[in-house]
């Protein structure tokens, strides 16, 4: 997700503002940004929340019972 969005902001970076270096290092510097600004976001804010909210809303499977 974080490669795929920075190839976004990249071309939305080119389309508004312009690009000075060449697109891969420019591509590597969103990359890294979105890095240190993504995993954490994930792993501390948006995965608990989310499993949370599974927890709560989607019932466990109960076992089926086979008669014979």
């Amino acid at each position: 997700m974080v490669l795929i969005m920075s190839g976004y902001g990249l071309v939305i970076t080119a389309l508004t503002v312009g690009i000075e270096c060449s697109l891969f290092s420019a591509y590597l510097k969103i990359a890294g940004l979105n890095l240190i600004v993504a995993l954490p976001t994930q792993l501390l804010i948006v995965g608990p929340i989310s499993r949370a909210l599974l927890i709560k809303f989607v019932k466990p499977a109960t076992k089926p019972t086979y008669s014979v």
